[in-house]
């Protein structure tokens, strides 16, 4: 649902994709020792066009995951939460798509780009991905909070 964020700006050139580009960023995710459990995740950032003027580049925190999303903690319910919120909630989406370029881009984010993004954080194997954009649209899965729990389960364990 979250991927690091790039530390290089390059813009894509991939085929379809326009600008693509994005601020440097780093993640910090906050987590209980004992049990292992994700409290939150804080992302700090570079902006590019503000350290182009300035004569020491400052990062600063671009947010917390949850104040952004309005969720408890970062456990798998409360991701599910916060998807549930993107697909439906269009200024939650909106959120969702400027972080996702680490604040690079203010462009919005209406039905085809909802799509795209929403199919793209439930599908990471293509065919389901595809069959998502073309066919049922973004429609939350009922498997997706398992696949969630598992991943976030190696990400904690990446972490020790």
């Amino acid at each position: 649902m979250f991927l690091t964020p790039g530390v290089t700006p390059w813009k894509t050139t991939l085929p379809g994709v326009v600008d693509g580009a994005n601020n440097p960023a780093i993640r910090i995710f906050e987590y209980d020792r004992a049990t292992l459990n994700l409290k939150d995740m804080v992302t700090y950032y570079l902006n590019l066009r503000q350290a182009d003027t300035q004569e020491t580049p400052q990062w600063e925190q671009e947010y917390r995951l949850t104040e952004a999303y309005e969720v408890q903690d970062a456990s798998t319910s409360s991701m599910y939460t916060a998807l549930t919120r993107i697909a439906s909630e269009q200024h939650i989406l909106q959120r969702y798509y400027v972080y996702n370029s680490v604040s690079y881009s203010h462009q919005p984010c209406e039905d085809v780009c909802r799509r795209e993004h929403v199919c793209a954080i439930q599908h990471v194997e293509f065919d389901t991905y595809a069959t998502c954009l073309h066919g049922l649209g973004a429609n939350l899965v009922p498997g997706f909070l398992l696949i969630l729990t598992l991943l976030t389960s190696l990400h904690v364990l990446e972490v020790l």
